[in-house]
């Protein structure tokens, strides 16, 4: 019984050491695997931080030949641009210098119609001046030949715009008439024509006549001639003016009066508008001096149309209009160079 105890004893007492011997199996095992991993993972990670390393260096080279690559960029693309504005500027100074060219060749095309264009607006401005005097269309006319002088742009054509220059100025200091309240006044007045009041013929019966009796004496025909000259009597009579004074108008006959007057005022809005001055104020003259010989002097009426005839007929509505020769005298010179 005590040897068997003995050996069972001796059995579960190696038991344990086989366990504890497995353990540190493992356990040294276990050490070994995490040394070996440890050890690949230190040498991953250098190797990483290496890579890193490396992709950093790389990436700040690429860096840097990027930006170098930039600075080529912009440096070629500043050359192109001053490339193109030299261009640019090439080609303005061609088109510049093509165009020169065509104005040269076109005012020497344009110059005669110029010159001959010039010559008919003078003309023109010195028929203006010489048969209606109007120096505001000669104006206009001389101011549209130095326009086209100006627009020529040739230097011969200075001495020709110098007298249309002088000649202009003086045009101006001629004093301009406006027509328009004149011609106005006129047809005002004409239309009042109607109410001026005429002086009467003095009563019919004071001044009547006694008819001629005829003899009933005589042969037939001394009493054929008797009738005959009595009747001519009836019909003409002959009344003498010894004061001088213009016989009166027969209401009958009044209307032939206004209608008179009527004709000398429309005679002068037309001498007005073709600057007749001398037709201008005879129609007005006249107009007055009928007013005065048939008009009653006291009517307010006939005082107001007096006093605006008098202040028109003292207008000039047509005053001196200097000569354009200069530049008559310039033109000319023209078709002659």
């Amino acid at each position: 019984m005590s040897g068997e105890d003995n050996k069972k004893v001796t059995t579960n007492s190696a038991k344990p050491t086989k366990k504890s011997s497995g353990f540190l199996a493992k356990f040294i095992l276990f050490l070994i695997v995490a040394g070996l991993i440890g050890a690949g993972g230190y040498t991953l990670y250098d190797k990483v931080l290496q890579e890193k390393q490396q992709l950093a260096e790389e990436s700040v080279k690429n860096q840097d030949e990027l930006n170098k690559l930039n600075n080529d960029i912009q440096s070629l693309r500043q050359d192109a641009a001053e490339n193109q504005t030299a261009l640019k500027d090439l080609t303005d100074k061609l088109l510049t210098l093509k165009h020169s060219m065509q104005n040269v060749e076109e005012l020497n095309h344009k110059e005669p119609w110029v010159v001959a264009e010039v010559q008919y607006l003078v003309k023109l401005a010195n028929l203006n001046i010489k048969f209606r005097a109007n120096s505001s269309v000669a104006i206009e006319l001389l101011k549209m030949a130095n326009q086209e002088l100006a627009s020529a742009e040739n230097p011969k054509f200075e001495d020709v715009q110098k007298a249309l220059t002088a000649d202009i100025a003086n045009l101006e200091a001629v004093p301009q008439i406006d027509k328009v309240p004149i011609y106005m006044r006129l047809f005002a007045l004409n239309q009042k024509v109607n109410k001026l009041p005429l002086l009467n013929v003095p009563n019919s019966a004071s001044h009547k006549v006694q008819p001629n009796e005829v003899k009933v004496d005589g042969s037939w025909w001394q009493r054929g001639i008797n009738a005959t000259w009595a009747k001519l009597k009836d019909i003409i009579v002959v009344r003498y003016n010894d004061s001088g004074k213009l016989p009166l108008i027969p209401p009958e006959q009044q209307v032939f009066l206004y209608q008179n007057l009527n004709t000398v005022i429309l005679q002068a809005m037309t001498a007005l508008l073709q600057n007749q001055n001398e037709v201008f104020h005879a129609s007005l003259l006249q107009a007055i001096t009928w007013i005065n010989d048939y008009c009653v002097p006291e009517s307010t009426v006939t005082k107001s149309m007096l006093a605006d005839l008098n202040a028109l007929k003292e207008i000039d509505i047509a005053p001196e209009v200097p000569p354009i020769n200069d530049a008559l005298n310039a033109v000319a010179s023209l078709q002659t160079s």
